[in-house]
């Protein structure tokens, strides 16, 4: 049996720095084949792609967890792919080099990849968005990312799925008040949310937080949730 994640950073691992989530969920369930496909910098639509992409792999189980919505994809080069997918997209675990997209938050863009990106390309990157982007209308459209994602996993009953509202949109992170409904979801929604504890300092671990024992307890509730 497969559990898959999707999401960004909070869900990669970094054994280097000792084990997150992820990987006490690895340990404590032998016999589930945990296959992640979470990457730092990812957007909501990239999200959205991973998700997509575990449901079309037939998997059994499905974690899904949100980010910031200032996330957002850039090509680097060209390929010849005619629909969008997540192989297209550089995973700095993986470190699959000749990808022709990438995806990080528009400031600092280069943070994960110094070398896909040249320091004139960050200049123009950052400039457009703070020249031409509005934020509202950003959080607006990353909504729609999030919304339709859980509709496809609320389409799929015979399959459990859990998820986290993570970065979106999160008070350390965003100065907006609004409301967005999710009430739908609720019943699939962890409570214990990464971004709460979140360092953002230091740019590894990837996986943001030190603290093992909130690792362990967000392992714990989705173990439950999923019934695993």
């Amino acid at each position: 049996m497969k559990l898959y994640i999707c999401g960004d950073s909070f869900c990669v691992e970094d054994p280097e720095y000792g084990q997150n989530w992820v990987g006490y969920i690895r340990d404590q369930l032998p016999h589930i084949d945990v296959v992640n496909l979470a990457s730092c910098g990812a957007s909501n639509y990239l999200i959205y792609l991973q998700t997509k992409h575990a449901i079309e792999e037939n998997c059994d189980f499905l974690i899904c967890n949100f980010t910031s919505s200032i996330r957002q994809e850039i090509k680097v080069r060209d390929d010849s792919h005619n629909i969008d997918s997540v192989a297209r997209y550089y995973n700095s675990v993986l470190d699959n080099q000749d990808t022709s997209m990438i995806c990080g938050s528009w400031i600092g863009i280069d943070r994960h990849y110094p070398g896909q990106v040249d320091k004139q390309t960050v200049i123009l990157i950052e400039n457009f968005f703070k020249q031409c982007v509005d934020f509202p209308n950003l959080i607006e459209k990353n909504y729609l990312y999030i919304k339709s994602t859980l509709g496809m996993l609320a389409s799929l009953p015979s399959r459990p799925w859990a998820w986290s509202r993570g970065g979106f949109e999160h008070a350390s992170f965003s100065n907006s008040s609004a409301h967005w409904e999710f009430d739908q979801f609720a019943d699939s929604h962890i409570s214990l949310n990464l971004w709460d504890y979140y360092d953002p300092k230091p740019l590894r671990p990837y996986y943001h937080v030190a603290n093992p024992t909130v690792h362990q307890n967000v392992c714990n509730q989705y173990i439950k949730m999923l019934q695993l």
